[in-house]
């Protein structure tokens, strides 16, 4: 889960272990994409990320038309 609170201070609740498998076999997962979410999806991510979400930018729209790059 994702909260912002009126401070603009963020809580988020994600289960680690299973993030963490799918970035292990990312290249995989990327390459066997399919389908589209309209639905509201957030890319978080920072200058030490593991993955340059701002080089996959044209991907991430392709399948998440409403996501937002934060």
């Amino acid at each position: 889960s994702f909260r912002r609170y009126p401070d603009g201070s963020f809580e988020v609740n994600y289960y680690f272990d299973v993030i963490a498998r799918a970035l292990y076999v990312f290249d995989t997962l990327a390459s066997e994409l399919e389908g589209r979410y309209d639905g509201p999806a957030y890319f978080i991510y920072g200058p030490a990320s593991m993955l340059a979400v701002y080089n996959e930018e044209e991907s991430i729209r392709k399948h998440f038309p409403n996501a937002e790059l934060i």
